[in-house]
């Protein structure tokens, strides 16, 4: 049972040219609740040898992991610590 009305996220579609002249377009993994409007300046993150790989330079995309990892991985350090003594 669902509570409350369902949400509705939004993908953005971004563009953008590269240094060497190539138009990009994507649309974003990383959904939001508002639409950001049309003409919108959005941080993107991609490989100059792979720019159709782009995303958006969120914390989802650029921290989520690395943290989730630290955490999972501090138990294990903090125990290796104390076994030390």
């Amino acid at each position: 049972r669902s509570k409350g009305a369902p949400r509705t996220f939004y993908f953005p579609v971004v563009e953008f040219d590269t240094p060497k002249g190539e138009s990009v377009v994507f649309r974003s993994d990383t959904g939001r609740g508002v639409p950001a409007p049309v003409g919108t300046l959005l941080p993107v993150v991609y490989d100059p040898a792979q720019p159709s790989r782009a995303e958006l330079a969120t914390f989802r995309s650029l921290w989520l992991f690395p943290v989730l990892v630290a955490l999972l991985g501090l138990p294990f350090l903090i125990a290796g610590l104390v076994s030390l003594r």
